[in-house]
């Protein structure tokens, strides 16, 4: 595949909230069943094992640790299930923006099969790759503060925060294995991802943030409806934490749809892959 030559970002980004709002039905159909499902077990874990600081009051010594052991357990829990089922989202999104032709249903969405696995496998090993620049960024500090003498102090943050960039740019510049992975180009690896984006690293980066802005700012009605919950203490019934968690699992996959679009409509830009 060749590179169409033609990439802007900010297009990708803007592109993808157009295909998003014209395809809104189908993201409904695909999304809510999750969405509902996702919600209810967050609500009910949180209800049945409060994540959140003990009650001051709690005064045996024996139980704080079990209590804290089995909030830790269904935080876990609940992060591993997400993952699964936002894998399986963003594999069934990428596959209806890059192969149209097929008709996407719940029931294929949920179905776990071979590109979703290799899907999640390029993702932890992304998620490694990530974890092995910041592991010889964070070696290399030491060094550096003592060759800045008395500016040394002032290379950890700045080195920090080039470090974090370092980690951003790579996956971004990676991240078009997703798309390929999704529609079952097997042959398409980290090495192709790479090619592909060359001299393309502040877009790729772009394609991450943007999405990532939006979703913030789409989030902010959220925080505040949950502060309000808190202070009447609504957060503390199954219909109040329900309806924050379900709130916040639709915003989660507004967030991935958005940033699939978006990374889909790059991958096609940066390889020349036209959606049949």
């Amino acid at each position: 595949m060749a590179s169409t030559g033609d990439f802007s970002a900010v297009r990708c980004v803007g592109g993808a909230l157009s295909y998003i709002f014209g395809n809104f039905r189908d993201f409904l159909i695909l999304a809510t069943p999750p969405v509902i499902g996702l919600a209810i077990i967050e609500s009910l874990l949180q209800l049945a094992v409060p994540t959140g600081p003990m009650e001051p009051g709690t005064m045996d010594p024996a139980a704080m640790p079990q209590a804290g052991g089995a909030a830790l357990l269904a935080v876990i829990a609940m992060g591993i299930l997400n993952l699964v089922f936002y894998v399986m989202f963003a594999v069934a999104w990428h596959r209806k923006y890059l192969l149209p032709q097929e008709t996407m249903t719940v029931a294929k969405a949920l179905r776990w099969r071979r590109e979703k696995t290799r899907f999640l496998m390029l993702l932890i090993l992304l998620g490694l790759i990530g974890f092995g620049i910041a592991m010889l960024g964070s070696f290399a500090m030491p060094a550096l503060m003592m060759l800045g003498g008395a500016m040394g102090s002032a290379i950890i943050p700045i080195g920090t925060v080039l470090i974090a960039l370092a980690v951003l740019v790579v996956f971004a510049r990676l991240s078009l294995v997703f798309p390929a992975a999704s529609i079952g180009m097997g042959d398409f690896g980290i090495g192709d991802a790479w090619r592909a984006s060359k001299g393309k690293a502040l877009g790729m980066f772009l394609i991450l943030l943007l999405p990532a802005i939006i979703a913030v700012l789409a989030s902010l009605p959220v925080l505040l409806i949950a502060l309000v919950f808190g202070s009447t203490g609504l957060m503390q019934t199954l219909t109040g934490y329900a309806v924050i968690a379900l709130i916040g699992q639709a915003l989660n996959y507004f967030a991935i749809a958005l940033a699939v679009s978006s990374l889909s409509a790059a991958f096609c830009d940066l390889t020349g892959y036209s959606p049949a």
